[in-house]
């Protein structure tokens, strides 16, 4: 381990192997194990502007110095929680691009920061007509991208869902508040 600013960073086994047993909960032993020490490395946030988590989930995690962050899932939810464009994969797609822009934008990012994607489609043939979306958000060099067709997501409504990972410039970085 090596110690930068304040926080303890780990390098090698994963938080399972470290602590010799699966992370259910956080704090689960008072706060006094190395899986709190190494749960403690990861600052997760969720910015005001899109839709609030309802689970046990962020928005997006910072990873070290914040460079690297890692976005949830993102899917056509507006600000209040309600699909937009049922039954609609453009619009769905435009809107979870837009989630994940705002998202980035909370912390100093842009869309030419994210380095990959991965799509879950219920449909991928119709995902796939969406290219020219991608575009209004997308510059080369393209990340690169994933796309996995799947039954269904968490609400019957929803078509896409897109998880980003996206490294920020350290002169353009803002820690979320």
């Amino acid at each position: 381990m090596y110690r930068s600013g304040r926080r303890t960073r780990a390098r090698g086994p994963c938080i399972a192997q470290v602590a010799g047993r699966a992370p259910m909960a956080a704090n689960v032993d008072g706060g006094n194990s190395r899986l709190s020490e190494i749960a403690g490395m990861v600052d997760g946030f969720n910015p005001k502007d899109v839709w609030a988590p309802f689970g046990a989930f962020s928005m997006g995690v910072l990873q070290g110095s914040g460079q690297v962050v890692y976005l949830k899932g993102q899917v056509a939810l507006d600000k209040a929680g309600q699909v937009v464009g049922k039954d609609d994969m453009q619009a769905q797609t435009r809107q979870t691009l837009l989630n994940i822009r705002t998202v980035l934008a909370s912390i100093g990012g842009k869309m030419t920061d994210v380095v990959s994607l991965t799509h879950h489609v219920t449909d991928i043939e119709e995902f796939m007509k969406t290219g020219n979306i991608r575009r209004e958000f997308f510059v080369e060099p393209f990340p690169v991208t994933t796309t996995i067709q799947v039954a269904r997501l968490y609400h019957p409504e929803l078509l896409v869902e897109i998880t980003a990972i996206a490294e920020i410039p350290r002169d353009r970085f803002t820690r979320p508040t």
